[in-house]
């Protein structure tokens, strides 16, 4: 059966002259931790809660994530092995109030 564990790793902003978060351009996510005894065939990222941005591919290992706002976002990756067993992981990851994303323990919270 796969362990699916989904990672944030990164985030590009965007901030005003007075360091005011104003915009988050891209979420990197990453499930390469993901471990499995035969091999993980297939995965899929979704967007469970969010503004309905877009993955550059929802497949990849590690894709790309295109917000439309500035969050919060959850994010789930469900990973397949070759016995159709399945698993899941869930990440969320913040952006409130100008503090830029801070990565702890596969979660995202404000900094400061």
């Amino acid at each position: 059966m796969p362990t699916m564990i989904a990672e944030h790793t990164a985030t590009t902003t965007t901030y005003s002259q007075s360091g005011d978060l104003t915009s988050v351009s891209s979420i990197e996510l990453d499930s390469s931790a993901s471990t499995d005894d035969v091999g993980i065939t297939s995965r899929i990222w979704t967007e469970t809660s969010g503004d309905g941005g877009s993955f550059d591919d929802d497949t990849a290992v590690a894709p790309t994530y295109t917000p439309v706002g500035n969050g919060p976002w959850t994010f789930q990756v469900e990973g397949e092995d070759i016995d159709s067993n399945t698993d899941t992981d869930i990440i969320v990851v913040l952006a409130p109030n100008g503090d830029a994303p801070v990565s702890i323990e596969g979660a995202i919270v404000p900094s400061g």
